[in-house]
Formats: C-alpha cells, sequence, structure tokens
C-alpha cells in the first residue's frame, strides 16, 4: 500500500528555497545552526539532570533543524 501526499501550500522554508535568494539562505541556515546549537546543549542538560522526556524532545528538534539546514544547503 502506497500513501500520496499532495502539499496545498508551501512553508515558509520552501518557499525560500524556491526563491534561492543565497543572502536569505545563508540568514536561515545561520539562525537555524544557533538554534540546532542551543536544542542540543538543552538536551544534554536534560539528560543530566534525569528528565528523558525534555532531552527527547530537545534531541528531537535538533534533528529537525539539522534536517532542514541539509536543505537550504
Amino acid at each position: 500500500m502506497t500513501a500520496t501526499f499532495t502539499q496545498a501550500k508551501k512553508t515558509a522554508l520552501d518557499e525560500l528555497i524556491h526563491r534561492n535568494n543565497k543572502s536569505e539562505k545563508q540568514q536561515m541556515i545561520d539562525s537555524k545552526t544557533k538554534a540546532m546549537n542551543e536544542a542540543l546543549e538543552s538536551a544534554e542538560f536534560y539528560a543530566s539532570i534525569g528528565n528523558k522526556e525534555f532531552a527527547d524532545n530537545e534531541a528531537s528538534r535538533a534533528r529537525l533543524l539539522e534536517r532542514q539546514i541539509r536543505s537550504l544547503k
């Protein structure tokens, strides 16, 4: 069984990629990189105090940001 997906509206990230403005892309990469680093630090902190749920959430956020950064490059 296969599923098909039709995107009705582009996300802001999709629109940014479509416009292909290099300075906008670089600004987005910089801000997402900063957010990813903060998420990784938060994940480490929460893991160190034993809060597994928050650590997992922050790790998931960091992975999402990493995928978004790769799509921008």
